[in-house]
């Protein structure tokens, strides 16, 4: 896991607002995260079977996508337009 990127998200105040999903293969690199305060909205532990994990992208992309609304990235997107 590059923890670095994520830092350097974290003090950049445009990139802050960026909503970060860590996919990982260990529930070890979720508590990396969490330990230094770095800027992730979920963790995704990834499924060792191939169809398990395409599922899961499936569900991410549909609640990413679809569902969620992140009202920061949208003033963004209007303050550039205007």
């Amino acid at each position: 896991m590059d923890t670095q990127v994520l830092a350097e998200m974290q003090r950049d105040p445009e990139l802050r607002t960026i909503p970060v999903a860590v996919l990982t293969a260990s529930k070890t690199d979720t508590e990396i995260v969490k330990r230094f305060g770095l800027p992730t909205k979920c963790y995704i532990v990834k499924p060792l079977e191939i169809e398990a994990f395409l599922g899961a992208v499936r569900c991410f992309d549909q609640f990413s996508i679809t569902i969620v609304s992140n009202p920061l990235l949208h003033e963004k997107a209007d303050a550039t337009a205007a």
